[in-house]
C-alpha cells in the first residue's frame, strides 16, 4: 500500500514522501527425486541454473546457482528464487544423472532416476608408471566419441592416480583421460553393466 517518508534536514522545512511499496513473495522450486520403482533418494544433489531471457545460463554466483540435497523422503527445496525459468539437475551415487527444467514457484519439478554402472581405475604415466593426480576423466558411448552421454558424469584423479565414475550408462563405453601437460587419452571400449561393477582400470 502507500506509505508516507518524513525527511528532515538540519535547517530546512520538514518534507514528507508518499511512495507505494509492494512486497513480493519469496519464490520457490521444490520437487522430489525418486528411484524407477517410486522410492525415495535421500541425500541426492539437485542444482538450479537460472536462465536469461536469451536462453542462456547464468554462471554468476547463488542465487543464479545452487545447489542442494534432498531429505530421507527424497524432497528438495530451494527458498528465495528469483522470477524465471531454471534448469534443474539431479544425481545421487549409483544413478544416473537427469535434468529437468522448471519455473520459479514450482513445486512439482521431479525426478526418476535410474541406475548406472561403476568404473573405476588408475591414470599413471606411460613412461614411468607413477600416478597422475588432478586428471579429469569422463566416458563417451563407444560407437560415437563426439557426443556427450545424456547421463554425463566425471571424476578427479586422487593423489595416487585412482578414479570412480559412477553412474555409467550401462553398454560400450570408451573412457576419456585429459591431464594438464599431457596427451588427452583414450581406452579401448568397455562393457559396462549396472549389476558388475568394472575396476581395475589402467589408463596411460
Amino acid at each position: 500500500g502507500r506509505k508516507s517518508v518524513r525527511a528532515e534536514i538540519p535547517g530546512e522545512p520538514c518534507k514528507e514522501y508518499a511512495q507505494d511499496l509492494r512486497l513480493v513473495k519469496p519464490l520457490v522450486i521444490a520437487g522430489r527425486v525418486t528411484d524407477a520403482n517410486g522410492a525415495p533418494i535421500a541425500g541426492a544433489t539437485v542444482k538450479h541454473e537460472l536462465e536469461t531471457t536469451a536462453g542462456r545460463k547464468m554462471k554468476s554466483s547463488p542465487p543464479w546457482e545452487r545447489t542442494t540435497k534432498t531429505d530421507s523422503d527424497g524432497r528438495y527445496l530451494f527458498k528465495g528464487i528469483e522470477n524465471g525459468d531454471y534448469d534443474l539437475s539431479a544425481r545421487a551415487d549409483g544413478f544416473m544423472s537427469e535434468w529437468a527444467h522448471g519455473k520459479a514457484g514450482a513445486t512439482d519439478v521431479d525426478f526418476t532416476l535410474a541406475r548406472g554402472g561403476r568404473v573405476s581405475g588408475k591414470v599413471v604415466r606411460k613412461a614411468t608408471g607413477e600416478p597422475v593426480e588432478n586428471a579429469s576423466v569422463d566416458y563417451h558411448p563407444a560407437v560415437d566419441l563426439i557426443r556427450w552421454p545424456l547421463h554425463a558424469v566425471s571424476d578427479r584423479t586422487r593423489p595416487d592416480g585412482s578414479f570412480v565414475l559412477d553412474g555409467v550408462e550401462a553398454g560400450r563405453v570408451v573412457l576419456k583421460v585429459d591431464a594438464r601437460g599431457l596427451a588427452v587419452a583414450h581406452t579401448t571400449p568397455i562393457e559396462v553393466t549396472i549389476d558388475h561393477p568394472v575396476e581395475g582400470i589402467r589408463i596411460e
